[in-house]
């Protein structure tokens, strides 16, 4: 049996939600990248070669908003495995990572267009997501 034709590239990433307190900090991607333009997304990318997904939550919010942030900061959400949908199948993790303040020391615009923040609020009547 040839199997070459199951054959699909797969891409590993992650993702990272940062937030502190109530507020999480999302960004809008670019409106020129290949992947999800224009989309609201966390903070993320590729995964590097010989690098694991903890690193690069770590290595991925420091290039892209300039905290530091260390192991003890960041909680695993899921992984998900995509096929089909776009030219490669993706593993990816979820994390969310908890940050000292609301300032973003750096802003990458080569891969964002803008930041917002979502708060989360969560009363009587259920759960509220306001946009900033």
């Amino acid at each position: 049996m040839d199997d070459t034709k199951y054959r699909r590239l797969v891409q590993t990433s992650v993702t990272c939600f940062l937030y502190h307190a109530d507020d999480y900090l999302f960004v809008k991607r670019s409106l020129t990248k290949r992947i999800d333009p224009g989309r609201l997304n966390g903070i993320g990318g590729k995964i590097e070669p010989h690098e694991n997904y903890l690193d690069a939550a770590i290595r991925e919010t420091e290039k892209e908003t300039g905290y530091k942030v260390s192991v003890d900061d960041i909680t695993l959400s899921g992984v998900v495995k995509l096929e089909g949908g776009y030219v490669e199948d993706w593993v990816m993790c979820f994390f969310k990572i908890k940050v000292p303040h609301k300032s973003v020391a750096t802003f990458s615009p080569t891969f964002i267009d803008s930041q917002c923040r979502l708060t989360l609020s969560v009363g009587k009547s259920g759960m509220g997501i306001k946009l900033k």
